[in-house]
């Protein structure tokens, strides 16, 4: 009989689901995915986890645990408790703290010390980047109090191992349908509304006032901003299969981060044929693998200056033949299994 993995996140995204999908070849993945965004039920949803874990706790030897957070706690304590493994997937909130930007899960007190205790206590500890542990990030001026980033640079003691594996992009879904038909200065990006200044928005729509003969699709948001621009799309949330045909339809895309865990966007892009610009944040210079396309400074002009020097680019195979190779489901499932055997 297969093994049983609990599988525990606290929303269904599409990574959460790539990796229940290529662990389900191997394993049976039990989801335990609750909605954690009200705090004033957390208390409620604890039990409810440690009812969810008691009930199956013979049953499983893994509990694979997406973010660092309230919804890491229970499964930690248990893991120690009864010997079972836990791995914590770090994926960026959880490894941060942007007061000035409100994000990431190290600003809070509450929530840094549950992190803090989640971490020293799991198995193992699998960052998608080797920025989650620690970087420097001078891309953003302005937050010059904040360039330190990574759990390592606010829980300085904690020791438990860690091997980052990144996120893996279905290849077979995101392809390239019509490259040839794009026009020329189309430029896409994706983030919801609470991103609007985390992924560069405000200067994505001063590029927009400025060109006002390019267009520019922003996905994951409606226009709450009033920015009332002709040029600029908002075309809020859509599903997959839309999304694809908007890459398809796009030249550019624009991942203009100030701190970005991974970037699986930006890789969906690129495998439907959009040429990247990123900015010098995180995992972001790995993905893209060309420092031509990366932005170094957070300034309108400069990412002009990018924008201008790439203009006659033609796109070859690199961008796509380097996500193949370095972020497929096959590579992730195999590191993802070799942990488990490995502990």
């Amino acid at each position: 009989m297969k093994e049983k993995i609990i599988y525990v996140a606290p929303h269904l995204s599409s990574f959460v689901m790539e990796d229940i999908t290529i662990l389900n070849e191997d394993y049976v993945v039990v989801p335990n995915i609750l909605n954690w965004s009200n705090k004033k039920i957390v208390p409620i949803l604890f039990f409810k986890q440690a009812f969810f874990l008691l009930k199956r706790i013979n049953t499983y030897e893994i509990v694979v645990i997406s973010f660092g957070g309230y919804w890491s706690l229970i499964p930690v304590i248990l893991g120690k408790v009864f010997k079972k493994k836990t791995y914590i997937i770090l994926n960026g909130t959880d490894c941060c703290a942007l007061p000035s930007l409100n994000y990431g899960n190290l600003r809070k007190p509450i929530l840094r010390f549950i992190t803090k205790y989640s971490y020293t206590y799991a198995t193992r500890l699998l960052p998608v980047s080797e920025s989650l542990v620690y970087t420097k990030n001078n891309y953003c001026t302005e937050f010059k109090d904040e360039v330190f980033q990574g759990y390592k640079a606010f829980l300085k003691d904690i020791s438990t191992p860690y091997t980052v594996i990144p996120n893996a992009i279905d290849s077979n879904f995101w392809k390239i349908s019509n490259y040839n038909e794009r026009s020329q200065m189309t430029f896409t990006t994706v983030f919801s509304e609470r991103q609007f200044l985390l992924k560069g928005g405000d200067l994505i729509v001063e590029l927009a006032k400025r060109h006002p003969n390019w267009t520019f699709n922003i996905v994951g948001t409606n226009d709450v901003w009033a920015i009332n621009l002709t040029n600029v799309k908002f075309l809020g949330y859509i599903d997959r299969t839309k999304l694809l045909e908007v890459y398809n339809n796009s030249k550019y895309y624009l991942q203009l981060s100030v701190f970005e865990g991974f970037g699986c966007s930006l890789c969906e892009a690129i495998l439907s044929g959009c040429i990247p610009i990123g900015s010098n944040v995180n995992a972001i210079p790995e993905i893209i693998n060309n420092e031509d396309f990366i932005l170094k400074r957070r300034n309108i002009e400069d990412l002009e200056i990018v924008i201008d020097k790439i203009q006659n680019y033609k796109l070859n195979s690199d961008f796509r033949q380097h996500i193949l190779d370095s972020y497929n489901l096959i590579k992730r499932k195999e590191m993802l299994i070799s942990m488990f055997r490995l502990d």
